[in-house]
């Protein structure tokens, strides 16, 4: 099932502080196994020392949901370093819903 409407992201890799990451991609297509439309996340050197070294990185996911409307979407995640891109991660998938529209009147007899 889905996660529905995520605010965040996480990424774990363990060895991305000795592999030099300095950013990653979340890759999001609305097809399982893509094509996918990347959306970088340059990291900086406090994220990096901060977050990265343990082996998890936390990011929102807001700028990605402001462009995606309703649907189920499926994503994949790469780093990059200084010798490129990584290969993609395992897929996962999640639903982006509209919010209910609050009503604007209601009459009580």
């Amino acid at each position: 099932m889905p996660v529905l409407n995520p605010t965040t992201f996480t990424i774990t890799d363990t060895t991305a502080q000795s592999n030099g990451v300095t950013g990653l991609n979340i890759n999001v297509g609305t097809v399982a196994g893509g094509p996918y439309t990347a959306h970088s996340y340059p990291l900086t050197a406090a994220e990096v020392s901060a977050g990265l070294p343990t082996g998890t990185f936390t990011g929102s996911l807001a700028s990605i949901g402001e462009a995606l409307g309703p649907g189920t979407y499926f994503a994949v995640s790469t780093a990059t370093n200084a010798s490129g891109t990584s290969g993609n991660s395992p897929e996962v998938n999640f639903q982006v819903q509209t919010a209910p529209v609050a009503p604007s009147a209601f009459t009580v007899s």
